[in-house]
C-alpha cells in the first residue's frame, strides 16, 4: 500500500499550527514561526500516516500555480476567491517537502489531480489521505485525517461518478465555480440519480444551456490514469468519462 498524501493541506495546516503571535507592548504585535518546529511536525505528520496505514511509502503531491490551472481557462473565476494570506513558512516549508519528501508538481494541474491519477493508476494499491471532500468523486481508498473514525472508506466508480454530477450542481464556493443557481445538496442528489441528462436538464431549467452545465462538470472533476498526458489534462465529456 501506498499512502498518497494532499500535500497542499498537510503543508499549509502544519505551517498555521507554528504560528505564534507575540505581543511586545506599546501595541506592537508580531506574528512568530519557527521553520524547525514546522519541518518536525510535517515529518512526524508523514511517519504517522504511513504507519497507522501500513503502508510501504508515502507520495506528496503539491499543486501548480492557480493561474496555470486548466480550469482557470476555463473559468476565469476559479479560485479567485482565495485571498487570504499564507502562514508565515508556507512557502519554506513547502520547498521543504518538495526537496526532502520530494512531493511531485505537475504543470496546470492541482494536488487534487494528481491523487486521483496515482490513486486510479494502481487501484487497491493505493490509499489518498485527504480531509478534501471533493476527493470522494475518485473512485478508490481515501482515508480523512479530521474523520478518523470513518477509517479507510472504499469509493466505487459508480459512486465517484455520481459524487461528480453532484458536485457539478452545487458547485464549490471555495474554489468559486458556482454550480447551478438554486440546488443544494439533497436536491442535487435525486437529480443526480438521473445522470447527465437529469443534470443538462436542471441547468436548461435555471436558464442555462448543456455548454455551461458542461464548463461546471469539468471544473469539478478531478482528473484520473489517462486523462493527463503531455503536461496536458483532458477535458472531461460525457460519453468518455459517464
Amino acid at each position: 500500500m501506498i499512502a498518497l498524501i494532499d500535500g497542499d493541506i498537510l503543508v499549509y495546516t502544519v505551517a498555521y499550527q507554528v504560528e505564534q503571535p507575540i505581543d511586545w507592548g506599546d501595541d506592537m504585535w508580531t506574528l512568530h514561526a519557527d521553520l524547525r518546529e514546522a519541518k518536525q511536525r510535517l515529518d512526524l505528520e508523514l511517519i504517522e500516516f504511513k504507519a497507522l496505514l501500513r503502508a510501504r511509502s508515502v507520495r506528496v503531491a503539491l499543486s501548480d500555480s492557480t493561474e496555470r490551472n486548466f480550469r482557470k481557462k476555463l473559468w476565469p473565476e476559479y479560485k479567485s476567491n482565495r485571498t487570504q494570506r499564507k502562514p508565515v513558512v508556507y512557502a519554506a516549508l513547502r520547498q521543504y517537502v518538495k526537496e526532502v519528501w520530494k512531493a511531485v508538481i505537475k504543470p496546470g494541474i492541482e494536488a487534487d489531480d494528481l491523487l486521483g491519477i496515482w490513486s486510479t493508476e494502481q487501484p487497491g494499491k493505493t490509499v489518498i489521505v485527504s480531509a478534501d471532500k471533493d476527493l470522494r468523486t475518485v473512485p478508490g481508498l481515501i482515508y480523512s485525517p479530521s474523520k478518523h473514525d470513518l477509517g479507510i472508506l472504499e469509493i466505487t466508480k459508480e459512486e465517484a461518478d455520481r459524487n461528480h454530477l453532484i458536485q457539478t450542481l452545487t458547485g464549490d464556493r471555495t474554489d468559486g465555480y458556482p454550480g447551478c443557481p438554486g440546488i443544494g445538496e439533497k436536491r442535487a442528489e435525486a437529480i443526480a440519480d438521473g445522470g447527465w441528462p437529469a443534470v443538462v436538464e436542471a441547468y436548461e431549467k435555471a436558464g442555462f444551456g448543456e455548454d455551461y452545465a458542461l464548463t461546471q462538470a469539468r471544473c469539478a472533476y478531478i482528473l484520473r490514469h489517462g486523462d493527463y498526458k503531455r503536461n496536458k489534462a483532458r477535458l472531461w465529456t460525457p460519453s468518455v468519462n459517464s
